[in-house]
């Protein structure tokens, strides 16, 4: 069913290309023989283009239901991130509980803030004014971790490709360095045994 139309076109190409050898050559100019190979090729033109149109359509619900699953997939590992166990909380010179905000937070804030732009389909001048330069001031205190983050991605080219390995490294990131016990393997953290 796929691809009927298409076979139907190919059909009348046929066709039309048979008749020429099968009908004499005189009669090949006569009006009726003229008008059934015009009826012919637009028949056939006429079944290309319903083939193009069906495929455009299953494209572009394949791309919609990629993209939603895409979607929730990043919803997913952004509400996992979340529920990371937060370091406790350091003592200042005054002896009262403040906030401090470390390395591994900042790195967790950042993976969430490229999730929340997946989810919302931010634009490319956001990116580049929002969480570029953010990632760019981050990275040289990453280095000591052996975090890769591809230039590309970091140009992000194809933005929403580019935003999702971006997010996943600096989640899988964030994990590492919440619990030391953990190691990436690819793109996967397993707990040391050791």
């Amino acid at each position: 069913m796929k691809y009927t139309y298409t076979f139907a076109a190919g059909v009348l190409v046929i066709l039309q290309g048979v008749l020429t050898f099968v009908i004499p050559a005189e009669q090949v100019a006569w009006m009726r023989w003229r008008v059934g190979a015009i009826v012919i090729a637009v028949l056939a033109v006429i079944a290309l283009a319903m083939q193009l149109r069906k495929q455009a359509q299953e494209e572009k619900r394949a791309n919609a239901e990629r993209e939603k699953q895409e979607r929730k997939r990043d919803k997913k590992i952004d509400e996992l991130l979340r529920r990371i166990p937060k370091r406790r909380l350091t003592q200042d010179s005054a002896l009262t509980f403040t906030p401090h905000e470390t390395l591994p937070d900042r790195v967790e804030r950042l993976a969430h803030e490229y999730y929340d732009g997946l989810q919302e389909g931010i634009s490319r001048s956001t990116y580049e004014s929002r969480l570029k330069p953010k990632l760019i001031e981050l990275l040289p205190e990453l280095s000591p971790f052996k975090v890769n983050i591809p230039e590309i991605d970091i140009e992000a080219k194809q933005l929403y490709a580019a935003m999702r390995e971006t997010a996943d490294t600096l989640a899988l990131t964030a994990v590492k360095m919440e619990n030391p016990k953990m190691r990436l393997e690819g793109k996967y953290l397993v707990l040391d045994e050791e």
